[in-house]
């Protein structure tokens, strides 16, 4: 476990002391793929195209397409189709390193950088006593746990030159929400006896989530 130092967790305001126990763990989130710039380009340059053969077929009175071989208007729509497929956006996988920090009363759920697309990430802290928490859900099948309470969630945006802005971006205290954590990248933890062993939660998995 690596030494506890409070001023990398000043997000929120349940930091009093060192935690009893820190469990550290990569987690993997969903975002939009990082759109290539040549790919924008492409999608312009083919409906330009498009745009011009129908600009000249309306000012010359002649359907131009009409006029193209079966080669050509093949290669069109071919180019067409591509155009279409390159504007749309995969979804990939972003890692982010995440903290169960486990104290007397309560937990922090801590991340310091989770992305949220290409030009957005977030460093982020929720903060739930144990007293207030009314379940805790772990799917193993999508590898996914849910903790379902009241608490306070605290984020500060990164910056587009990588640095954190000063004032937290928000602070929200919440009732009966919800946080999670992705669970599928660490395949050789023992989630629930590592919650279960620090805390007193205890964590509903198979038939006791239904």
């Amino acid at each position: 476990m690596e030494p506890y130092n409070p001023d990398a967790y000043n997000l929120g305001t349940y930091n009093p002391k060192e935690p009893n126990y820190v469990l550290k763990v990569k987690e993997a989130v969903q975002i939009p793929e990082k759109r290539w710039s040549g790919r924008r380009i492409f999608k312009i340059c083919v409906f330009a195209l498009i745009a011009a053969i129908a600009a000249l077929s309306l000012l010359l009175r002649e359907n131009l397409f009409l006029e193209m071989s079966r080669a050509a208007r093949l290669f069109l729509a071919a180019l067409v189709l591509g155009a279409l497929a390159a504007g749309r956006r995969r979804m990939v996988y972003s890692l982010s390193t995440l903290e169960l920090r486990f104290f007397d009363d309560g937990f922090v759920l801590y991340i310091p950088r989770r992305c949220y697309g290409a030009h957005a990430a977030r460093r982020e802290s929720t903060e739930m006593k144990y007293a207030e928490v009314a379940k805790c859900v772990y799917n193993e099948a999508v590898g996914l746990i849910k903790i379902y309470g009241s608490g306070t969630y605290t984020w500060q945006d990164y910056q587009a030159d990588g640095t954190l802005s000063e004032a937290p971006a928000k602070v929200r205290h919440f009732t009966d929400g919800m946080i999670y954590f992705t669970t599928f990248m660490e395949l050789t933890t023992d989630f629930v006896r590592e919650i279960e062993e620090h805390s007193p939660l205890h964590v509903l998995t198979g038939e006791e989530r239904r």
